[in-house]
């Protein structure tokens, strides 16, 4: 039996058209696959921030100021949230140090 040969794959200039005879579109898989790392990239985010909150006000405080001085978002918002909140809590640094008031009486030096 004598073997078919496929056709080549049309190169019209309708966007709409499929990219291959076969069915396959191309095209299409292509815009799928960008959207399906678009909402990955942004669940990823919302998971870091998430990661961030649970770390408290001070560490979020260093992060702000890190972020002030020019350093990258994204790197840093993950080497951030990858630090052990529990750990943090638990040594007080998840808070900032209460401030301290000296009371002086009147006619003290």
């Amino acid at each position: 039996m004598p073997q078919m040969k496929r056709p080549a794959p049309r190169q019209g200039t309708d966007p709409l058209e499929l990219s291959f005879p076969s069915g396959i579109d191309n095209q299409a898989n292509s815009r799928n696959r960008a959207a399906a790392q678009a909402q990955i990239s942004r669940v990823r985010r919302q998971r870091l921030v998430e990661n961030l909150h649970r770390l408290g006000p001070a560490p979020l405080f260093h992060l702000l100021t890190d972020l002030g001085a020019g350093k990258p978002v994204w790197p840093t918002v993950e080497r951030y949230a990858a630090l052990p909140a529990d750990f943090i809590r638990a040594y007080g640094g998840d808070r900032f140090p209460v401030a301290v008031i000296r009371l002086v009486p009147r006619g003290s030096p």
